[in-house]
C-alpha cells in the first residue's frame, strides 16, 4: 500500500517536473532572450546617440583619397562642392565623405565602413530642420523602423545618378503632398545627420517595447521599404 502511494507520488513529481521544464522552455527562455536582445539594441542605439560626427583632414586616410578620386569629377560636373570628410564614432565606425549639392541644397554622402561603400543623398525640411529625406543604396537603412518626420527610401545597388534622380523626385512629391520645402540650407552638415539620427532614436524609444518593435520591423517590416519610392510608400499607407 505504502509502496503504491510512493509510486503515485513519484509519478506526480515527475509530471510536475516535466511541466516546470516545459514552462521554463516556453516562457522563461523567450523572456531571457528578449532581455538580452533588448540590452543589445539599447546599447546599439546609445552608441548611435553618442556617436558624434567629427571632421577629418581630407588627406588623413587612404579611404578618403580613394573616394575623392572615384566621385570627384562626377560631383564637380554636377556643380557639387566638396565639403569634407567625417568620422561617425558609432557602432560600427564609419568614414563619410560629403559633397554639398546646390539648388536645392542637399548633401551627397559616401559612407565607408565594415559593410563596404554605401551612397546616400540627404536633405532637411526647411520648416522642421530635424525632419529629413534620405535616398540611399544601403539595405541596412531599410532595417530602421519608420519614424515620424524621417522619410527614407532604399534602392539596393543603385548608383549615384539613380539616387540623385530618386531624391529629386521624392522632394517634389513631398512638396506636393506634405506642403514642405527643401533647399534653404538652414541645417548644415554634419548637424543635419546628427539631428536626423537623434530623431530616429527618439521615435524608436517612444515605443513601449523597444526590442519587440525593432525585431518586428527587422522580420516583417523591412521589406516594405526597400526598392520602394517615397511615393509608393505613401500610397501603400506605410506612412501618412
Amino acid at each position: 500500500m505504502i509502496a503504491a502511494v510512493f509510486a503515485e507520488l513519484r509519478e506526480v513529481y515527475d509530471l510536475t517536473l516535466l511541466i516546470l521544464v516545459a514552462v521554463s522552455v516556453v516562457v522563461i527562455t523567450p523572456i531571457v532572450f528578449m532581455v538580452l536582445i533588448s540590452r543589445r539594441i539599447k546599447k546599439y542605439l546609445e552608441s548611435w546617440r553618442r556617436g558624434l560626427v567629427k571632421q577629418l583632414a581630407l588627406r588623413e586616410t587612404p579611404v578618403v583619397l580613394a573616394v575623392q578620386q572615384q566621385f570627384g569629377l562626377w560631383c564637380q560636373s554636377r556643380g557639387m562642392e566638396l565639403l569634407g570628410a567625417f568620422r561617425h564614432d558609432a557602432e560600427p565606425r564609419q568614414i563619410i565623405v560629403v559633397w554639398k549639392c546646390p539648388k536645392p541644397i542637399s548633401y551627397f554622402l559616401v559612407f565607408h565602413g565594415q559593410a563596404g561603400q554605401r551612397l546616400a543623398f540627404i536633405s532637411a525640411v526647411d520648416e522642421e530642420p530635424d525632419s529629413t529625406l534620405t535616398s540611399s543604396n544601403s539595405d541596412s537603412l531599410g532595417g530602421l523602423p519608420i519614424v515620424d518626420g524621417i522619410c527614407r527610401e532604399v534602392f539596393s545597388g543603385a548608383n549615384a545618378d539613380e539616387l540623385m534622380r530618386r531624391h529629386a523626385a521624392a522632394q517634389e512629391y513631398l512638396k506636393r503632398v506634405k506642403h514642405v520645402t527643401f533647399g534653404l540650407g538652414k541645417q548644415p552638415f554634419p548637424q543635419i545627420l546628427e539631428q536626423s539620427i537623434q530623431r530616429q532614436i527618439r521615435g524608436i524609444r517612444r515605443r513601449g517595447l523597444v526590442s519587440l518593435f525593432y525585431l518586428w520591423w527587422q522580420i516583417a517590416g523591412q521589406h516594405r521599404r526597400i526598392n520602394r519610392s517615397i511615393e509608393e510608400q505613401h500610397r501603400s499607407g506605410l506612412w501618412s
